[in-house]
């Protein structure tokens, strides 16, 4: 290993030489820092201009902190999470489906009104299996304020057939 990559220990020189003096030790550090501050990589630190947070998150157990912190470093998410996100989105894709569905419901079909509630029935259940799908997400959330709300089959029913647009 070459000289220069290799760790320093702490109160050496880089040469090897032990400081003894603290006078030493404390000019090598105002020198070391001095060099570090006029680095470029100094000048291009992530966060840079940002006040540091080291108050621990509120609501987050002490031995999850780190964890959660080297996530957020690999930029990953915990698969509840990311379990959280493709159900709302799975959400707002059958909620847009079934507006379109309802859009291009033929009123002026002989059997409107028959081909309409086979529609509302069809949206009836699958409300119940979003509301199922919801029900275990929620078991598995750690933080009850990102619970998914679930959902209410004439409400859907309602947004569904009043909702404007192009097909």
């Amino acid at each position: 290993m070459p000289e220069s990559s290799r760790p320093k220990s702490p109160g050496t020189h880089r040469r090897g030489k032990r400081l003894a003096n603290p006078d030493e030790r404390e000019r090598l550090i105002d020198r070391q820092l001095a060099e570090a501050v006029n680095s470029p990589d100094w000048r291009n630190l992530k966060g840079k201009g940002r006040r540091l947070d080291l108050d621990p998150p509120p609501g987050v157990p002490p031995d999850m902190v780190m964890a959660n912190k080297i996530m957020e470093d690999a930029n990953v998410q915990p698969s509840w999470l990311e379990d959280r996100t493709a159900l709302l989105a799975k959400i707002e894709a059958r909620r847009e489906q079934w507006r379109q569905w309802f859009r291009r419901l033929d009123r002026s079909h002989a059997h409107a009104a028959r081909l309409q509630e086979d529609w509302a029935e069809r949206v009836r259940r699958e409300v119940a299996d979003l509301n199922r799908q919801i029900r275990d997400l929620n078991l598995a959330l750690p933080l009850w304020r990102l619970e998914v709300v679930p959902l209410q089959p004439e409400d859907e029913l309602a947004q569904a057939s009043t909702a404007t647009g192009k097909d």
